[in-house]
């Protein structure tokens, strides 16, 4: 089976936030990753909605080394105040988290990888896929 075939991507999640996607951008989210992500945008609202300032633009979601990568509209006043500061920190620990869920079953999952791509799997679908755990550096 194509690994490609395997790594499909939801996009009910976007629908349900197209509100903060900016339309430009490409965004991709796994299906293992759907509720991690989901949860997500929904800090990031109530962290704005709790500081009374916009929901930021978000420019892309993806996988990258098989952690999450969220992109936010570049906004250095948003940034720099308490609805950013938060804002990054939120993200900074679903990217982390990302690296312990499967990106295909949403179970738990480790970092593996298999023609130097580099994916976050259950130990199941690792094998099954044919991904090797990664060594650590």
């Amino acid at each position: 089976m194509e690994d490609s075939v395997i790594f499909k991507s939801d996009e009910q999640v976007f629908l349900e936030n197209s509100d903060m996607l900016e339309k430009a951008g490409f965004s991709f989210c796994p299906v293992g990753w759907s509720q991690l992500v989901r949860q997500l945008f929904d800090d990031i609202r109530q962290t704005c909605k709790k500081n009374n300032s916009p929901v930021p633009k978000v420019l892309q979601v993806k996988s990258k080394f098989g952690g999450l990568r969220f992109y936010l509209e570049h906004d250095p006043v948003f940034a720099a105040s308490p609805s950013g500061i938060e804002t990054y920190r939120l993200i900074t620990e679903a990217e982390e988290k990302s690296l312990t869920i499967c990106e295909i079953t949403g179970e738990p999952g480790t970092l593996y990888i298999k023609n130097h791509w580099w994916a976050t799997l259950s130990e199941t679908k690792a094998k099954e896929l044919g991904y090797v755990k990664r060594k650590n550096d």
